[in-house]
């Protein structure tokens, strides 16, 4: 069995697909004439004008994001923003519907990913709480000084049954079952990567530690561990030392 896991693939799921899947679900659930393009069927229910990553979007965007690409979760997150848009009296669900969930939606994540990779790894539960309060995002140094102050000096970490304290090892698990994402920037852009398009970070012969690459806990567990944005982190550090 320990041969099996290189030959496992998770199922990728495109924006197109993802968007196509909630349109029918949509149509399902509400009754919807099945001749309805996706996009009209997605305008009926979704305020298509969420600002996301500083840029006016498409509603289904974020939800594919915030559901790590799985139409399940993303289900899951519109229908909570159906039940805080209608509590809200709204004709249709928007960001803010969408966001007002993300506590308890993310909540729900944290479960998912403890049943899904506890048999890796019996702490996982305590290793993403460990980042409760954290940065949201992090240079490789600053993710590795984290894991060693809030992990490592403090839990007997056991990875595919190897017990370890190296902050690579920790970071390279958490990165593996999606709890962060390498952002690449280059000329006025960036990209996330997860471990399913690049594995090859904290390899051997992958320096993770280039100027371009830094590291941030996936959006949908954000808002249930509390985590500070840009800047929030060093300002209250500042603030804390007046």
């Amino acid at each position: 069995m320990d041969k099996v896991e290189q030959y496992i693939q998770d199922i990728q799921w495109s924006e197109g697909d993802f968007r196509r899947i909630l349109a029918k679900r949509v149509k399902s659930s509400l009754r919807f004439d099945n001749s309805l393009r996706d996009i009209d069927v997605l305008d009926s229910v979704f305020v298509n004008d969420a600002i996301w990553d500083d840029k006016q979007q498409p509603l289904h965007r974020p939800i594919y994001t915030l559901s790590y690409r799985r139409p399940r979760w993303g289900i899951q997150l519109a229908k909570l923003g159906q039940k805080n848009a209608l509590s809200d009296r709204k004709e249709k669900i928007d960001l803010k519907s969408v966001e007002d969930s993300l506590v308890s939606y993310g909540l729900k994540r944290i479960e998912d990913i403890v049943v899904e990779h506890q048999h890796q790894c019996a702490n996982v539960n305590e290793i993403i709480l460990a980042f409760r309060r954290a940065p949201k995002r992090f240079t490789n140094s600053e993710l590795m000084d984290w894991i060693r102050n809030h992990i490592s000096n403090h839990l007997s970490i056991v990875i595919d049954q190897i017990p370890t304290k190296d902050t690579i090892e920790i970071a390279k698990f958490i990165y593996r079952i999606g709890f962060i994402l390498a952002r690449i920037e280059g000329k006025g852009e960036y990209q996330h990567l997860s471990y399913d398009e690049f594995p090859d970070f904290f390899s051997r012969h992958v320096d993770a530690g280039a100027s371009i690459v830094t590291w941030e806990i996936h959006p949908c567990y954000r808002q249930a561990l509390d985590i500070q944005r840009v800047g929030e982190a060093k300002a209250r550090s500042r603030d804390s030392r007046l």
